[in-house]
């Protein structure tokens, strides 16, 4: 491909060459149709809030034209499918990776890129706020980016030199590089590029910006500023020693002392002669990205394996719904799903029509004997049907309930692994058990009844409430609630007779079974007491 080159860019590090990339006249005058709208006010209407962090939003101008506008509308027109003018199934950071791909970083200064992800992310967002661009939601924060105004001017566009991407671009003044496009936009990339503007004269009405006065256009109001926006371009060379607009003629015409026309031409070594055929290779469609690539190869192997892939294969919807629900599980579950989603097919001759709430409950079926497994492994399983035959129907729906309570407890199967264990320890463990036992009768930290004088009497109680088997909950309250009347301004000598007497009241009518105290608890004050 002709005018290629290699850049410092993410294509240069790899050793690969950076090509022209095309620029269509429709969505460019749209674009420059924002600075015809720009005020410098403070209204509402001409701001939008974008959110700069959790906690806090950030106001900004919908219709002023920053340094990320211009290299975001040039990325994307450079990465989008020649025949439709779109990226589908982008997020914000994969374009931001595309951006690296191609932009040079700064050459020098503190920040590494010319501009941030949150600019970045604002400019996105700027030019779908104004209609540049269409955004459509995805699951998972991905979108697909749909560019407007293309076939406003039949499909007009231009070829830019990849020297675009280079940092002595991106480095300009916003100014420089509004001018920068607009010679590009009105030469066409002629090798004759002449280019003629006045600078103070309004638009015709219904004309575009991009060809109304060129002062209006850049933001400018003196002919020394343009000056010194020429001067970048004529006494600073863009690639090598190439200059963007050839020094000789560039001039500014005044009338007396107000400057009025400026014309300029273009540097033959930038104009890039095309044909249509050859604005289809002027493109870099970006990878498709694969996120969750360990659980997006398990499930594509189970599929294949299971000869679903007409109805769940990887270019079918089916698959992303899938990858979606199974992206935070692991090999197992991701096999007992497809398995389920093989059988439903083979019955039905079609996939469910709400496909992720019938892999949820294929999730939810296999947690659950995953967790009946566990439980087994850990010798837990007497605990569970504690009386019950493995004959009836309570043991089968005590299992049931079982399993649904500590999966809701714990989703994360190596959490429920190890709280599983740790109870069946504790079960096994006379000391231990002597341990939860007492733990069962302190509410709250004795500390608290230091200042009192009350720290030696709850201690004492405690150890008096324990010894009596009293219901541990009951006590629990009661004792809260003394040290809540304690803390209103309530006497302590009067207090401490009361709660004595309220313990000798709450005498079970049996001892305290640590065993017939609902397994789905105990696994609970385990994990939390370890």
């Amino acid at each position: 491909m002709k005018h290629e080159m290699i850049l410092a860019n993410g294509l240069g590090q790899t050793g690969m060459k950076t090509h022209g990339f095309v620029m269509y006249q429709g969505i460019v005058q749209a674009f420059f149709n924002m600075t015809a709208q720009y005020v410098r006010d403070t209204t509402d209407e001409a701001h939008f809030f974008y959110p700069a962090s959790i906690s806090k939003t950030r106001k900004v101008h919908r219709y002023h034209i920053t340094r990320a506008d211009i290299l975001l509308l040039m990325l994307l027109q450079a990465s989008c499918y020649p025949g439709t003018h779109n990226l589908t199934n982008v997020s914000r950071r994969s374009l931001y990776r595309q951006f690296q791909l191609l932009f040079e970083p700064r050459q020098g200064g503190s920040a590494r890129w010319p501009i941030s992800y949150q600019q970045f992310a604002i400019a996105l967002e700027k030019l779908h706020v104004n209609g540049i661009i269409a955004l459509t939601e995805r699951e998972g924060g991905r979108f697909d980016v749909q560019l407007l105004h293309i076939e406003a001017e039949g499909r007009r566009f231009v070829v830019f030199h990849p020297a675009f991407f280079s940092a002595r671009f991106t480095s300009k003044s916003v100014a420089a590089m509004k001018l920068a496009i607009a010679v590009m936009m009105q030469t066409g990339g002629s090798k004759q590029g002449w280019f003629e503007r006045l600078l103070h004269k309004e638009a015709a009405a219904g004309k575009s910006a991009l060809y109304g006065p060129l002062f209006q256009l850049l933001h400018l109001t003196q002919g020394a500023e343009l000056e010194r926006v020429i001067r970048e371009w004529t006494e600073e060379p863009l690639f090598e020693q190439q200059h963007l607009l050839l020094p000789d003629p560039v001039y500014v015409v005044r009338a007396g002392r107000r400057a009025v026309k400026f014309t300029c031409r273009l540097n033959p070594f930038f104009a890039i002669p095309h044909t249509k055929e050859e604005r289809l290779q002027q493109h870099y469609i970006p990878e498709p990205e694969i996120r969750y690539a360990r659980e997006a190869s398990y499930l594509h192997m189970f599929i294949e394996e299971k000869q679903i892939g007409d109805f769940a294969g990887k270019a079918t919807d089916a698959f992303s719904v899938l990858l979606q629900v199974l992206r935070q599980h692991g090999k197992d579950v991701i096999r007992h799903v497809v398995y389920a989603l093989a059988e439903y097919i083979r019955e039905y001759k079609r996939i469910p029509e709400q496909l992720a709430a019938f892999a949820d409950a294929a999730v939810l079926q296999r947690k659950r004997a995953k967790a009946a497994d566990i439980c087994r492994e850990a010798g837990l399983q007497l605990y569970v049907t504690t009386g019950l035959r493995p004959s009836a129907a309570a043991y089968h729906q005590r299992w049931k309930a079982f399993t649904a309570k500590v999966v809701s407890l714990f989703p994360n199967m190596t959490k429920l692994r190890r709280a599983l264990f740790r109870t069946a320890r504790f079960l096994r463990d006379e000391k231990q058990m002597l341990y939860f036992l007492r733990k069962q009768y302190a509410p709250c930290d004795v500390l608290q009844y230091v200042k009192f004088g009350m720290d030696s009497f709850i201690k004492n109680l405690r150890n008096h409430a324990y010894v009596k088997q009293v219901d541990p909950v009951l006590y629990r309250e009661l004792e809260l609630e003394a040290l809540r009347l304690l803390q209103t301004g309530h006497n302590a000598d009067t207090i401490s007779p009361l709660l004595l007497g309220q313990v000798e009241s709450i005498v079970r009518p049996s001892p305290v079974d640590f065993h017939q105290r609902p397994l789905e608890n105990l696994i609970t004050d385990m994990a939390e007491l370890l």
